[in-house]
């Protein structure tokens, strides 16, 4: 969970999706970054999703998908804590 985020707000609530979307990131990382918006909580955090999933959901090969999720954690967009990725506060 981030815990900045108020009760029953996102990070797509708060813009995080849609400032994703217009990055200007390659498209297959925003593809990976907007599928993992399906599998946040309503505080903000992702419930655990394995990279076979957003592999599978988004139709890209594993190595992409890892890829891109390395991408996005150097971009300061999502975080990865004790295996998990969360929203970058």
């Amino acid at each position: 969970m981030n815990d900045e985020l108020l009760p029953g707000s996102s990070p797509v609530d708060s813009g995080w999706g849609a400032t994703l979307a217009e990055s200007g990131l390659p498209p297959f990382v925003r593809l990976v970054g907007l599928t993992l918006v399906l599998h946040m909580s309503e505080l903000g955090g992702w419930y655990w999703v394995e990279a076979e999933t957003l592999a599978d959901e988004t139709g890209l090969t594993l190595r992409r998908v890892e890829d891109a999720l390395a991408v996005l954690i150097e971009h300061g967009y999502i975080d990865r804590h004790r295996g998990e990725l969360k929203p970058a506060a």
